[in-house]
């Protein structure tokens, strides 16, 4: 029977050859800064999977939410971003829940065809557009064209409306 120290010894011996890879020769040491700039990489590379994997989970978020959420949460900025009236929220929402469902059903249906939706998405576009025509006022309803269109000054004033939100 071998003594511990035996064992000891041809254990630590074994344990340095299996790890003789990390062994750098000496003019191939790594000295402070390279060690430096190495941590910061990594800490870098650990930080941008962090973003990519929050982004991903930001996109799952919003996608999970129910055409009823959806219509709620459109519904809301637009309120907030022309002071619709207390007879116009109701039916505003209906339209937006409307459009929200029928969203969601083309992509269930046209998600591996892009361009299918998008015609899809312009036509529902248009409907919606003349439904909101008879439902708001002549002011409100300019003032969502506007948005619509992208006018700067008036996307620059609304945008605190729309601030953090993702509706579709």
């Amino acid at each position: 029977m071998r003594s511990k120290k035996y064992q000891n010894h041809f254990i630590e011996k074994e344990l340095q050859g299996s790890f003789k890879f990390l062994d750098l020769p000496h003019h191939k040491k790594i000295n402070a800064l390279q060690m430096k700039q190495i941590a910061l990489f990594v800490m870098v590379l650990a930080f941008e999977l962090i973003l990519s994997n929050n982004a991903n989970a930001q996109k799952d978020d919003y996608r999970i939410k129910t055409p009823e959420e959806k219509a709620d949460a459109r519904t809301k900025i637009m309120t907030c971003e022309m002071s619709l009236t207390k007879e116009e929220i109701p039916k505003v929402y209906a339209i937006n829940l409307g459009m929200a469902k029928s969203m969601d059903s083309a992509m269930k249906i046209w998600q591996d065809h892009p361009g299918r939706m998008k015609a899809f998405g312009t036509k529902l576009d248009k409907k919606r557009d003349v439904a909101m025509r008879h439902v708001m006022t002549a002011d409100h309803y300019s003032y969502y064209l506007r948005l619509i269109d992208g006018e700067t000054e008036v996307l620059k004033a609304t945008a605190p409306c729309r601030q953090g939100s993702q509706i579709w």
